[in-house]
């Protein structure tokens, strides 16, 4: 048997053990690399025999002693092989149907033969470039409605948009000369915000015009109605939508919005809140370039352009989540700030029923960084949040309209659904239990907002079967800026990267240790 204690972390060299029924992902240590380089019998690509001693050798060479605190892990019978992924050298498979190496007195087995992997390309591809690959699958996903759903020829316009995109993702993170240059100044971000704007002036009225014959969305007709009753000091909830339906935002929410739907302007509600994120993006220390990078990769997704045409608060909604809670990560912020933030998370988690996480979750994100700014985001926003609730709840005490998503989940999570998404949801939020110092706070934002949407909208495309008719792709919606953040912050490293537990913050001398 080979005992092999290879668990350090590592961004260049990595070792998998495939082991069935289970894949095992042990990180090689950063001190291997020269040794790798140097072990001509594991990276020759003539294709020579190696024995199995051999191999042990090898790998006994590399690193001779287990590391400190790193269980080590046995290979043993019925596993497959060793797959060692470097950028210095090829990649190798070593297969073998049995043990590396038999029990003594076992009887001898065929010597495994090494060779050049046929993948080692796309390996290295993935191991370099995953975070582009997550971030174009986590657009790109929520897009698949509409594109099957509008497209004249799915079978071919799906594929070669998908393609044109991924292609212009990768120029956009790889920009060239001119683009670069470009991407460095305010214009980009300006003309998504003015197109954002003419979409809402011009387009808006032709799908809200739908309404006549029955057909559009509700959505913006919930949020209008009840702001413009707000404004007017009448109940919000004392309507329907032209559907029939009740309303689904919360007070808080549609008190934000109140004056532009007063003034007959709703239609501008995704540019403005576009324009918030990117202020608050240029208040947080980040680049022209890493902020124009993001909205023009952020908007990618047509879905969020179908959303922007019919009138939807969703956008608008996921862009406010992020711009609320990047400037409480910075080291020093006036009171008055802060508590404007902590009001508009707690107007945010109005929003819907199941946003009413929103500033736990964010006193999370902060708890390793600033946990007395934590703890106070986290009451003082759930307090608003209830706060607005309760105030509105007292004048409808028969039926609160925003408490018909309740039941709506309930038909959509019910029997081994719900199992399995409690299953998935409690991994997760273990996950980020064990990892709460480590990460840093987009990336909790990203999972403790995108995990919850995205059990939403499995499920609800589970009970339709279909693409076309996935309304639930509009919950990916709400964490997609958050999601689009984190994975482009992984992407990125010529911005301040956000602050993580013991950091010094941007600009500071870290203290001495010892």
């Amino acid at each position: 048997m080979l005992d092999v204690n290879y668990f350090l972390p590592s961004q260049t060299d990595i070792l998998l053990l495939f082991a069935f029924p289970f894949i095992v992902h042990c990180p090689f240590p950063s001190s291997t690399r020269d040794d790798l380089h140097a072990c001509p019998r594991l990276v020759s690509a003539s294709g020579a025999l190696l024995s199995s001693e051999q191999l042990a050798a090898a790998l006994t060479q590399m690193h001779p002693e287990p590391m400190r605190g790193s269980p080590g892990r046995r290979i043993g019978p019925q596993e497959a092989a060793i797959l060692v992924v470097s950028r210095a050298t090829p990649t190798l498979h070593v297969r073998s149907s049995r043990a590396l190496r038999p029990d003594v007195g076992a009887a001898p087995l065929p010597e495994p033969r090494v060779e050049i992997a046929a993948s080692a390309a796309a390996m290295r591809f993935l191991a370099r470039h995953w975070p582009l690959i997550g971030l174009f699958a986590a657009l790109q996903l929520p897009a698949l409605q509409p594109l099957i759903k509008f497209a004249p020829a799915p079978w071919i316009a799906v594929p070669a948009f998908l393609l044109a995109a991924f292609i212009g993702l990768w120029l956009l993170l790889n920009p060239p000369g001119h683009l670069k240059r470009w991407l460095e100044t305010p214009w980009p971000s300006a003309s998504l915000a003015g197109a954002l704007a003419l979409v809402g002036i011009f387009v808006y009225p032709l799908a809200d015009g739908l309404k006549r014959r029955g057909g559009g969305s509700d959505a913006d007709d919930a949020m209008i109605v009840a702001g413009r009753a707000l404004v007017e000091l009448q109940n919000p909830y004392g309507a329907t939508t032209y559907l029939g339906n009740p309303f689904s935002p919360g007070p808080g929410w549609v008190a934000l919005w109140a004056p532009l739907a007063a003034l007959g302007v709703y239609s501008l509600i995704t540019a403005l809140a576009l324009a918030a994120t990117v202020l608050a993006l240029r208040f947080t220390r980040h680049s022209w370039s890493l902020t124009n990078t993001f909205v023009l990769a952020l908007f990618s997704c047509v879905l969020l352009w179908e959303l922007v045409a019919v009138g939807s608060d969703l956008p608008a909604w996921g862009l406010l989540a992020l711009c609320a809670a990047l400037p409480l990560e910075q080291l020093r912020a006036r009171r008055w700030l802060l508590v404007a933030l902590t009001v508009l998370l707690g107007c945010l988690a109005t929003a819907r029923i199941s946003f009413s996480y929103l500033p736990l979750l964010v006193g999370f994100c902060l708890l390793s960084i600033r946990p007395r700014r934590a703890v106070g985001v986290a009451v003082g926003g759930s307090a608003t949040a209830l706060l607005l609730h309760a105030v509105f709840w007292q004048l409808n005490p028969v039926l609160y309209p925003p408490l018909h998503l309740v039941g709506r989940a309930q038909g959509l999570l019910s029997g081994a659904s719900l199992y399995i998404a409690l299953g998935f949801l409690g991994v997760v939020a273990a996950w980020m239990l064990r990892r709460w110092r480590s990460w840093p706070p987009p990336l909790h934002l990203a999972w403790g907002l995108g995990a919850p949407m995205l059990v939403m909208a499995v499920a609800e495309l589970g009970e339709h079967g279909n693409l076309a008719r996935w309304k639930g792709a509009t919950y990916l919606v709400t964490s997609l800026p958050a999601v689009a953040y984190a994975l482009l912050a992984c992407t990125r490293r010529d911005d301040p990267q956000p602050a993580t537990a013991g950091a010094a913050p941007a600009g500071a001398v870290a203290p001495p240790v010892g």
